[in-house]
């Protein structure tokens, strides 16, 4: 009797805590969905926006939308063409006042006006793209939105499923998430082959067009990937750079272990600098084989599951 208590209360507690990830889940999904509309908004008016310069007549600054609790927005009235329009601008380093001038981007077909972006310069040293390789970063706001809601989205799938599942005892449901599970685990060898392969060829292309010169160490750095600090697995892995002055600008690039534990501050490191990427390394500087690794080890499993569950034992039919 009592173990049954404890076991209905294990089952209660499992299906709160997955109902809480479920509701939160689909919280940051509806978010991203809307953040991931408004950057394509904003790029069809990049696109094939009209720069006009407006005066700005009355400012509000009452909250009028949920994103307006999330960023100091305020909202700007003007006449264009004898008409008078209403329009939303993210306060960042401009404060907006009556009778300011104001430029804008005006789009004819959906007659609206949208705040013109004025991307910041990055405070900190630039680093180069073999630091933290990513072709994910090389994309706009756009994508990037559309990219983390497809994935929030398919974390919401796999845990409304077991929700269902454990509610149900719908099994055909698991078989459904087993093979999405097989499906996602190919697209990730494939993306994580392909950000191999395209590694490589800026590596090659920073080798062979990199022209030789010289870099002042400022200081080195050593990151762990994917693990705390407080972890002594022996397999653990690392990052290693290094902050360079090139050209009288600081500089952060990848470096060797070797590189690491022998560079100190002042040191001259050799390095290729490549003026069509405007970007560096160091002469001797091998590349990474972290993505190598990781591409290798999606395709086992991949197979590896695949063929489990492709060739897994029925288990015995009762008659």
């Amino acid at each position: 009797m009592i173990r049954d208590i404890f076991a209905f209360l294990g089952r209660l507690y499992q299906g709160v805590v997955s109902l809480v990830l479920v509701a939160v889940l689909a919280v940051i999904a509806w978010g991203l969905w809307h953040f991931y509309n408004e950057a394509r908004l904003a790029n069809r008016f990049r696109r094939e926006g009209q720069p006009v310069t407006v005066t700005i007549e009355e400012t509000d600054w009452s909250r009028r939308k949920w994103q307006d609790a999330v960023s100091n927005s305020v909202y700007v009235m003007f006449h264009h063409n004898n008409k008078l329009y209403t329009t939303r601008c993210v306060v960042d380093t401009v404060w907006f006042s009556e009778g300011d001038r104001l430029p804008l981007l005006y789009h004819p077909q959906l007659d609206q006006f949208h705040q013109i972006k004025v991307d910041q310069k990055p405070l900190a040293a630039p680093k180069s793209r073999l630091v933290e390789w990513s072709s994910l970063s090389r994309l706009d706001v756009e994508h990037q939105m559309l990219f983390l809601l497809l994935l929030v989205v398919t974390l919401f799938f796999f845990f409304t499923g077991g929700l269902v599942v454990r509610l149900t005892n719908w099994t055909f449901i698991q078989v459904i998430a087993q093979l999405v599970l097989v499906f996602l685990l190919g697209v990730a060898a494939l993306f994580f082959t392909y950000e191999t392969v395209a590694y490589r060829q800026y590596y090659q292309q920073l080798k062979a067009n990199g022209r030789p010169a010289e870099a002042t160490v400022v200081t080195t750095q050593r990151e762990r990937i994917g693990r705390s600090r407080r972890s002594t697995n022996l397999f653990e892995s690392y990052r290693y750079q290094a902050t360079v002055r090139f050209r009288e600008k600081e500089r952060i690039v990848a470096i060797t272990e070797h590189d690491y534990e022998k560079l100190k501050t002042g040191d001259r490191l050799p390095v290729l600098y490549d003026a069509s990427q405007d970007d560096l390394m160091p002469s001797d500087y091998p590349g990474s084989s972290d993505l190598v690794k990781v591409a290798i080890g999606l395709w086992i499993i991949f197979v590896g599951v695949g063929w489990a569950l492709l060739f897994r034992k029925k288990g015995p039919v009762s008659a």
